[in-house]
């Protein structure tokens, strides 16, 4: 007896989870259950019989905006199917859908088409959710429900440059038996920064009245190496000063964990899109839905993320809230014009492109003054420099980023220069190339970049400082030390017979202090005028980092005083 019970208990508990596990999908529940509605489309067909389906003997024009469902409450949007064609992929971006819900004069809904859809960056991909699935060849598909009393209106706007050929859609809607109570209004908006320059939170959502959130999708658009994701997610909820909700890193907030995973989509959660994560231009589209968690309020919500721990980083963000609540609602943001939507580093090239180099100017300023990361910052900076190239042509334009630019650039830096240079069709090797990391001047030396028989260099001055050049060398480069290295120095000979330079480097003989400044042996100029190359040897050179504040080694000059260089380059010895 005892064990049929225990046997019958089993089996209850068995149930009790399956049943469980059933609800939880939501879809298929009571789905035997007679539905209590009337359905109803709205659609793109073709009213003359023919073909013409999506509308392609009238295009919607730049400008235009056509009304595509009228319907007569109450009524429960179900379903909006849509597909495009013509305009190219900006119409993702440039086709603005709107929502009016009984009669109301401001949008619930104002975003552009791709974003409301998950479709970031003006880029086509597939990725399944529950609200939200996108089939192939473009085939956008929205679930929210949609519930209104009166009427609801929905329309679309072009505001690109060219025309939208043909704009297929369905909207499934359903007409209930017995009208609902209570209803919730669907609202959707967008939100953008690019890049990123204030100091405060990215707002997602800032919305007053009654109702819940019920999710997002976050576009990055990463202006630096690394990892954005360190930012908390922190949402305030009617009126509180404190974060009421407070989280501990955005990937935590979208549901994954250390970093995200590339392209992997769940029906609450997931990353529908991601392109050279980690790095600079690395792309991201992710998204969370608050389905069984809905986060709810009473007088006002306002949902906000840190961009980089603490607010440090100054990437381009993009967002889409979506959530329901009484009317009316807050007056939403004046959506950005198609221009302003785009990236920063779109941005910057269509102003090169349309020659609107004192606004390009303009923008990078304001980003150098205000960007949180030094290295957007520094490349703002480069921007400028870049902009005066390409608005003085090739020879004066070239000089001026030489000039910026300066002997031994960094690598990242070299290379922008470089993509400059190609653009402006010069010769690319004008562009100093080196494996040392940087030079370093920090108080002892005094140097300046000079132009030495058309040569950009590096020039000591021992009379006002010290007749030192300072040099980091990439670790990868002697990773574990205690090996032969060379070292081919390009330098000016001035012509005078007898001249010398040499190298004080690390030394892997001891941890000496001394050893920190090991010489070579003196490199002997041969007197022949002009740009000339010396080759040092380095017996187990180390590198420890010891000298001025981390530098590896040192250029010093001889009788002459003063030392023109134009590159270094470092080779360890395999044998």
């Amino acid at each position: 007896m005892v064990l049929q019970l225990l046997k019958r208990s089993f089996y209850l508990v068995v149930l009790s989870v399956l049943g469980m596990t059933a609800a939880s999908t939501g879809v298929m529940d009571n789905f035997d259950s007679p539905r209590q509605y009337k359905t109803a489309r709205i659609s793109s067909y073709d009213k003359r019989g023919g073909n013409a389906d999506g509308g392609q003997g009238n295009p919607l024009k730049p400008g235009q905006t056509r009304t595509i469902a009228e319907i007569d409450g109450p009524g429960k949007i179900a379903h909006i199917w849509v597909t495009m064609s013509g305009g190219g992929l900006d119409t993702l971006r440039d086709v603005i859908l709107r929502m009016y819900w009984d009669g109301e004069k401001n949008p619930s809904v104002e975003v552009p088409i791709g974003e409301f859809f998950g479709l970031g960056h003006g880029k086509y991909y597939t990725y399944e959710s529950a609200p939200f699935a996108i089939g192939n060849d473009g085939g956008l598909n929205c679930y929210w429900p949609m519930s209104f009393n009166k009427r609801a209106k929905v329309t679309i706007e072009n505001v690109g440059a060219a025309d939208l050929k043909a704009f297929y859609y369905y909207i499934d809607y359903q007409i209930p038996n017995t009208p609902p109570k209570d209803v919730l209004y669907f609202h959707a908006q967008y939100r953008q920064e690019q890049p990123v320059l204030s100091k405060d939170n990215f707002t997602i959502l800032d919305a007053t009245g009654s109702g819940h959130y019920a999710g997002c999708f976050f576009f990055v658009r990463q202006n630096e190496s690394g990892w954005f994701g360190e930012g908390d997610d922190m949402i305030y909820i009617d009126g509180s000063k404190e974060p009421t909700l407070n989280g501990t890193g955005t990937e935590d907030y979208f549901c994954h964990a250390w970093g995200f995973a590339p392209q992997s989509s769940a029906m609450r959660f997931g990353v529908a899109f991601s392109e050279n994560p980690f790095q600079e231009k690395g792309l991201y589209s992710v998204y969370r839905f608050h389905l069984e968690d809905a986060v709810t309020f009473t007088k006002s919500i306002k949902v906000t993320i840190e961009h980089g721990h603490a607010n440090s980083q100054s990437d381009d963000f993009q967002s889409i809230a979506y959530w329901y609540q009484t009317e009316p609602h807050a007056e939403f943001p004046k959506l950005a014009a198609p221009f302003e939507r785009r990236s920063s580093l779109e941005k910057q090239r269509e102003l090169i492109k349309q020659k609107r180099f004192a606004d390009l100017r303009k923008w990078q300023e304001d980003v150098k003054a205000n960007a949180l990361a030094d290295y957007v910052k520094q490349t703002a900076e480069f921007n400028i420099a870049a902009s005066y190239a390409y608005e003085e042509g090739t020879a004066k334009g070239v000089q001026r980023l030489l000039d910026y630019v300066g002997p031994f650039p960094p690598k990242e830096l070299s290379d922008k220069a470089t993509a400059v240079i190609k653009d402006l069709g010069s010769d690319v090797n004008l562009i100093p190339q080196s494996n040392v990391i940087a030079s370093r001047d920090t108080g002892d030396g005094k140097l300046t970049v000079v132009t030495m028989e058309g040569s950009r260099c590096l020039k000591t001055d021992s009379v006002a400082g010290s007749p030192f050049i300072y040099f980091d060398v990439d670790n990868k480069i002697l990773r574990n030390g205690n090996k032969p290295v060379l070292v081919e120095i390009e330098y000016y000979d001035d012509g005078t017979a007898g001249d010398s330079l040499r190298i004080e480097y690390d030394s892997a003989a001891s941890q000496n202090d001394e050893d920190k400044y090991r010489p070579t042996e003196n490199f002997v100029k041969p007197g022949k005028k002009g740009w000339n190359s010396a080759i040092l040897f380095l017996d187990r050179a180390r590198f420890y980092g010891r000298q001025n504040n981390g530098a590896d080694f040192r250029i010093y000059c001889g009788k002459d005083k003063d030392e023109y260089i134009r590159n270094v380059k470092v080779v360890v010895k395999q044998n």
